[in-house]
C-alpha cells in the first residue's frame, strides 16, 4: 500500500484504496517533528 500511496502522491496514478492519513495513523502518539523526520527522508 504505501508504493501506491507514495506513486499517487508523486504525480503517479491513484490507484491507493487506503486509509486516509489521519485516521491510519489516529491511534499514535505522532507529533510535527516525527512526520517532518519522515518527510526529509523521501
Amino acid at each position: 500500500m504505501m508504493q501506491q500511496f507514495l506513486t499517487m502522491c508523486f504525480g503517479g496514478p491513484n490507484n491507493y484504496k487506503g486509509r486516509d492519513m489521519y485516521t491510519a495513523h489516529k491511534h499514535m502518539p505522532i507529533a510535527s517533528k516525527h512526520f517532518d523526520g519522515v518527510w526529509r527522508h523521501m
